[in-house]
């Protein structure tokens, strides 16, 4: 199951086992279904809205990323992006402008894309807990 609110509060975005993903207008109380975002192959993993809201990403266990139209009058499909690298995506996250996103996944993979196209712009591979334990105190201690 996954999670993410939208920036301004507006929208909350909903991963379930059953593979739905269902985006939510957080304005009122009735906690309808603004919209049917995605159905991955297998669950979703990590949800990332994108700053305006106008776009979320959803990656999943099977390793795809799908990038879909938060409203429901978009009229356009999820674009699906079937990565190289067959490893489950574990987390998502959109920059600040709206312009790239990155994912990391299960075996250690870190990968930033563009968020017009999809394009893989940098990759690095088999980050371990330890190179992660090891840059987070670099990081503290600059």
């Amino acid at each position: 199951e996954a999670l993410a609110i939208s920036a301004d509060g507006a929208l909350v975005a909903v991963g379930w086992e059953n593979r739905m993903v269902n985006i939510h207008s957080a304005d009122d109380n009735s906690w309808e279904v603004q919209c049917m975002a995605a159905r991955p192959e297998l669950a979703p993993t990590s949800l990332a809205f994108t700053p305006d809201a106008s776009k979320l990403i959803v990656g999943s266990l099977d390793s795809s990323i799908h990038v879909v139209a938060t409203s429901s009058s978009a009229g356009t499909d999820p674009v699906k992006i079937d990565r190289e690298n067959s490893a489950a995506v574990r987390s998502v996250a959109v920059d600040t402008q709206g312009q790239y996103f990155s994912v990391m996944d299960s075996a250690g993979n870190f990968e930033i894309r563009s968020l017009s196209d999809g394009d893989l712009l940098r990759t690095v591979t088999g980050v371990t807990e330890a190179d992660h334990e090891e840059h987070s105190f670099l990081l503290l201690t600059h």
